[in-house]
């Protein structure tokens, strides 16, 4: 593959440090049907470092539970790189993926210092000192043709309360032992989870935002707003959810705008994966990618941009 490429727009995101994060790009002159390609970046105190994947990166993660801390790489197929302070390995996770599994792979978290993975039809992998394998078995018993169980997102407190949402609006729950579907409000695609003080948000298609537990969940209505939500992030005491046109942010009452004060000629302020650790949190934007202290927002401009 050439090295050159025109832009890039982002695809995920993942904070290491305040000051230093992990981003997954994809070419814009490339199509992603076509061809499989990634462009991966660090920005440790502004400065960008790359390397280049003949994959289609999905996600990507920190496992800061590892010695030493690694950084990992889900491509669509399945495949994951490693990256860490002296080296790289890959790993491919068993029968996962369009060719050999059940369909697409779609996103990679650190839960209770273990790696867990996500899929359409009902993939679910851990990775384990033995390997790659199914958690619980998985999720296929729970995917039917009318229902497949297509899960997008995946986050938890530990290995015994994770939760998995999805397609349809379906939430999936493991208590260490079995997955069980729990009752949702919505029948909407569901894009994001995230677990944070002992509570569960999500949010996804038709701007839905839900927030609970096992035991049910409630809707935090946006009203007079219907765009499709594809990140969510607890900050401090506030919620923030991302859209293709910017941010959200609900204080414990009502929703409002976020002006991050970064609009200009070259382009306007968008979002899209959110991510918050160390007192920061990051917004990683289909273009542009910037951070906020709680006080003040600051763009990390990037060089293929």
């Amino acid at each position: 593959m050439d090295s050159e490429i025109a832009s890039v727009h982002f695809v995920d995101g993942c904070v290491i440090e305040h000051d230093y994060v992990y981003v997954s790009t994809a070419a814009d002159d490339l199509d992603p049907i076509e061809v499989d390609f990634s462009r991966l970046f660090f920005n440790d105190r502004g400065e960008w470092v790359h390397h280049d994947l003949e994959w289609a990166v999905v996600s990507v993660c920190v496992q800061r539970a590892a010695e030493p801390r690694r950084y990992a790489a889900l491509s669509r197929q399945g495949d994951v790189e490693f990256q860490f302070v002296g080296g790289s390995s890959v790993e491919t996770i068993p029968d996962a993926g369009v060719y050999d599994g059940a369909g697409a792979m779609t996103q990679i978290r650190e839960i209770g210092g273990v790696l867990v993975a996500c899929g359409y039809g009902g993939q679910v992998y851990v990775r384990d000192p033995g390997g790659w394998r199914p958690l619980g078995g998985g999720l296929a018993h729970l995917s039917t043709a009318d229902r497949p169980a297509h899960i997008t997102s995946i986050d938890g407190t530990g290995s015994d309360d994770v939760y998995a949402v999805g397609f349809h609006g379906r939430i999936f729950h493991f208590d260490g032992s079995a997955w069980s579907e729990l009752d949702s409000p919505v029948r909407v695609h569901l894009e994001r989870v995230r677990a944070s003080g002992g509570r569960i948000y999500v949010c996804g298609n038709d701007a839905t935002v839900l927030c609970g537990d096992r035991a049910g969940f409630d809707i935090l209505p946006i009203e007079g707003f219907s765009a499709h939500l594809w990140g969510i992030e607890r900050f401090g005491d506030e919620t923030y959810v991302a859209h293709l046109d910017g941010l959200l942010v609900h204080d414990g009452t009502a929703w409002s705008p976020v002006d991050m004060r970064l609009r200009d000629a070259r382009s306007p302020e968008d979002g899209y994966r959110l991510d918050a650790f160390d007192g920061v949190l990051w917004s990683f934007g289909p273009k542009r990618v910037a951070w906020f202290d709680g006080t003040t927002w600051t763009e990390m401009p990037h060089p293929d941009n």
